[in-house]
Formats: structure tokens, C-alpha cells, sequence
């Protein structure tokens, strides 16, 4: 099953993230779905996460999941060779969850092997990736953002993080010209009292 996450704006005000998750069995296929990402935080890695924590849950059979991230394919590769998630670990209450879920199935039931994203057809066969994970990957890509755009409208936040932004920055201009033409009126000034106090004499 290929699983993807996504976030509509990456950077920037953490506040306007929007996540979405998907997984991709396979063309028409009846489970194919995508989530859109719940709570305040909002991330491509939790995305990422949360989409293989899904499928996890949707899929009792045996599963190869195949991510497009390299942080998922790390963490899910570590709780199949018996390593924990970190408590103190990003998305940690993502990947413990997903760790009893690998924990209730028996040995093997779960693998994992990266696809990376947006791979031409010839990137993808000089890498060793066959066509159809090339399309079935672009395909969770889609689900991802799909459910990326099920969010409610950010347009509002956006417009007033745009404005916030260009006042904070012609704010911070102001300030520097204000510095500025200070600095330059003390040098002035001080210009001035070394002309009228005229060249130091020396002592005879």
C-alpha cells in the first residue's frame, strides 16, 4: 500500500498548516482513501505518519507499505526491528500507536520499502522502481492533497498573515531609517563641537 502525507503550506505561520494523509492499494480498489489530519499540530511527517497508522488499522492482512518519506520509512523501519518510538520523539502519540499495531500481528506481517516522490518514468527505472509504484505513489500524492483541501478555508488566515508580515516588515524599515538618521545627526553634531572648540593647542 502506498501512503503519502502532505501539509498546503509547508512554512511559514505554523498556524495555517494544513495536513492531509492517504493510502493507495491500488487502482478502483475499495479501501483507497484518504484522512484529513486532526489537531493542532499540523505536519508532512505527521502526515506522513498518521497515513501509515490508517492504513495499519484498515488493512488486517499482510501489508508492504510503501512511503515516499524517508523520516516514516526510518521509524516504522525501527519499531520492526523491536526498537521503541522515542516518548520523547516528534509525533510520538502517532508512532506508539503504530507500534502496537505492528505488535499485534505476527513476524513479517508488516514491511516497509520506500518509493521517493515524483520520480519521472526514467528516474524511477534507472532507481529500480517499477512503473506501477512510480503512478501508484503520484496517485497518494493526489489522495494527500486532496484531503489536504478538506480543511476548512484557511484564505482569511492567509491574507491576514500576508498583511501582518508586510507592516511587521515596514515597521522594522521605519526603525532603520529612524536609526539611522539619528546616528547620522549625533555624528553631526559632534562634527560640530570639534569645529567650534577648534584644533587642540599644544601645552608650551
Amino acid at each position: 500500500v502506498h501512503t503519502d502525507g502532505g501539509d498546503l503550506f509547508p512554512s511559514g505561520d505554523e498556524r495555517l498548516h494544513r495536513g492531509g494523509s492517504s493510502g493507495f492499494w491500488g487502482p478502483r480498489h475499495p479501501r483507497n482513501n484518504e484522512w484529513v489530519l486532526e489537531g493542532p499540530a499540523q505536519s508532512i511527517n505527521r502526515a506522513e505518519a498518521a497515513a501509515v497508522l490508517q492504513v495499519l488499522r484498515e488493512e488486517p492482512r499482510p501489508v508492504e507499505l510503501r512511503p515516499d518519506s524517508e523520516v516514516t520509512e526510518m521509524g516504522l523501519r525501527g519499531i520492526l526491528e523491536g526498537v521503541p518510538p522515542d516518548p520523547q520523539g516528534a509525533n510520538f502519540d502517532i508512532w506508539d500507536p503504530i507500534d502496537m499495531e505492528v505488535g499485534r500481528r505476527p513476524p513479517r506481517h508488516v514491511e516497509v520499502r520506500r518509493v521517493p516522490s515524483h520520480l519521472t518514468a526514467p528516474q524511477a527505472k534507472a532507481r529500480g522502481y517499477s512503473e506501477q509504484d512510480r503512478l501508484r505513489n503520484a496517485a497518494a500524492d493526489v489522495g494527500a492533497t486532496g484531503a489536504c483541501r478538506r480543511h476548512s478555508d484557511v484564505g482569511p488566515w492567509v491574507r491576514r498573515s500576508v498583511v501582518c508580515s508586510a507592516v511587521m516588515e515596514r515597521l522594522q524599515r521605519s526603525l532603520i531609517r529612524t536609526v539611522q538618521h539619528r546616528q547620522a545627526g549625533l555624528e553631526d553634531c559632534l562634527q560640530a563641537v570639534q569645529e567650534e572648540k577648534g584644533p587642540a593647542e599644544d601645552d608650551d
